[in-house]
């Protein structure tokens, strides 16, 4: 009888150790997981940004071509007003 009872006190304390180490590995792989996860995300926003960056500085020269185009077809428009003698 002694010998059931210790090895069921044995099997119980094995048993709540094992959960606690193994409930503590759990939790530190967990934690390096969402770290790792964090990282990627990090990275895909900071290539998006920089992406957006590009295109920004892009539609900046772009817009700056279509105001001197019309800036230029303005003065035309003008001119041809003047040359034509309409009223503005």
């Amino acid at each position: 009888m002694d010998t059931t009872i210790t090895a069921g006190i044995i099997t119980i304390i094995s048993t709540i150790l094992g959960y606690v180490v193994g409930s503590r590995k759990n939790r530190a792989e967990a934690s390096n997981l969402e770290i790792k996860n964090i990282k990627e995300i990090i990275e895909i926003y900071t290539k998006t940004i920089q992406d957006l960056k590009i295109e920004v500085e892009e539609l900046k020269e772009e817009i700056k071509e279509y105001k001197t185009c019309i800036s230029k077809l303005e003065n035309e428009l003008q001119q041809f007003k003047k040359d034509m003698k309409i009223p503005s």
